[in-house]
């Protein structure tokens, strides 16, 4: 063994030292690497609202699932469709995301909702989504009378959100639907 002199102590430390940042930086990225690639994928279960009137935008309250991690991304994606991403995102907990979806062109029926972590792994709920038809308003009617026991021709029913194949009822309270 050799005897410790002042400037042995001093090499020793500085070669301590420089092992110690050596190894701190490529610990450091070795375990993020490893981390990164052995993290668990995200997995969906629910999502609360599972619905939105297309022309709105719809704030997710409880977006369900595991391993979500801090930076994901939230999408709804339809077949022939431009996909609709969340804004607003936030990874409340690996459990839990809230985000909110623009609706304004968004085309009704169901959508699949992603969730991708920054480490690219994603999980997909088929069809947990559904972007429904805004309820029909009416404005005016034209004729607004008529004679009872006569038919009467509606020549303008006016509105907004009408479907084809829509039916149209006369109501009464009390009374049966015309």
């Amino acid at each position: 063994m050799l005897p410790l002199t002042d400037s042995r102590i001093g090499k020793v430390l500085r070669f301590l030292l420089i092992v110690a940042i050596v190894g701190a930086t490529l610990g450091g990225r070795v375990y993020s690497d490893f981390a990164s690639s052995n993290s668990l994928p995200p997995a969906i279960t629910s999502i609360t609202p599972s619905s939105g009137v297309r022309g709105t935008t719809v704030d997710i309250t409880d977006l369900s699932g595991e391993n979500f991690q801090e930076g994901a991304t939230v999408k709804l994606k339809k077949s022939g469709e431009t996909d609709i991403n969340a804004t607003d995102v936030v990874v409340v907990s690996p459990e839990k995301i809230t985000c909110r979806f623009d609706l304004t062109e968004a085309a009704t029926g169901k959508w699949d909702v992603v969730v991708t972590n920054p480490d690219e792994q994603s999980a997909t709920l088929e069809q947990g989504f559904e972007v429904k038809y805004p309820a029909p308003t009416i404005t005016s009617i034209t004729p607004s009378s008529g004679v009872r026991g006569t038919t009467v021709d509606i020549t303008d029913l006016s509105g907004e959100n009408f479907q084809e194949g829509a039916t149209v009822k006369l109501k009464k309270s009390g009374e049966t639907d015309i």
